[in-house]
């Protein structure tokens, strides 16, 4: 052990200029438009996550917000923004443009991002080209997999007829019994 005698004592600490505490100050961001753009963004992509309440339609996003959805979605890193990071992702298959497009094509066969970015990046490509699907379907994540494989069928198979929800198959309530052409469930 160390003999003590020999460590030099530790400098007392400086004092915090202002003082340690300070009064919060709510700032109006009306000057910096690019501010308060994505402030509206963020909140209108996280009003659409809350389960209380109204439903809303969606976060209602446009082409308008293009930009500042593919920023957040490159914002990995932030353990605080995972869920406005998701919500992007999820919001990018709304507006009908090639770069975000790409961006959710980069997302969906990114094996370092989390599985259910990744699922929300897939499903929100066009799945009918079969050569994304089966380079999916190769991937090694077994939920990617899998979500490939029914992506293929679902591709496939066009006479798709859920029915209403049900508990148990072979419900008396149920429209169909079958939930597409290929899969007839057990009675």
């Amino acid at each position: 052990m160390a003999d003590l005698n020999y460590v030099p004592r530790e400098p007392a600490p400086r004092p915090v200029p202002g003082g340690a505490e300070r009064k919060s100050v709510l700032v109006a961001v009306d000057r910096w438009p690019q501010i308060a753009a994505r402030l509206d963004l963020e909140h209108r992509l996280l009003n659409a996550t809350c389960p209380h309440g109204e439903p809303e339609r969606g976060p209602g996003v446009g082409p308008a917000d293009l930009e500042l959805l593919l920023l957040i979605s490159y914002e990995r890193f932030g353990g605080v923004h995972a869920l406005l990071r998701a919500q992007a992702v999820r919001a990018l298959p709304l507006i009908a443009d090639a770069r975000a497009r790409e961006r959710l094509g980069e997302i969906a066969f990114d094996p370092a991002e989390p599985d259910g970015l990744r699922l929300a990046a897939m499903y929100g490509l066009d799945t009918s080209d079969d050569t994304l699907v089966e380079r999916l379907k190769q991937d090694p994540s077994e939920a990617i997999r899998a979500a490939a494989e029914r992506l293929r069928h679902s591709g496939k198979c066009r006479d798709m007829r859920h029915g209403t929800p049900r508990q148990v198959p072979g419900d008396a309530t149920s429209e169909s019994d079958k939930l597409c052409c290929c899969i007839k469930l057990p009675r």
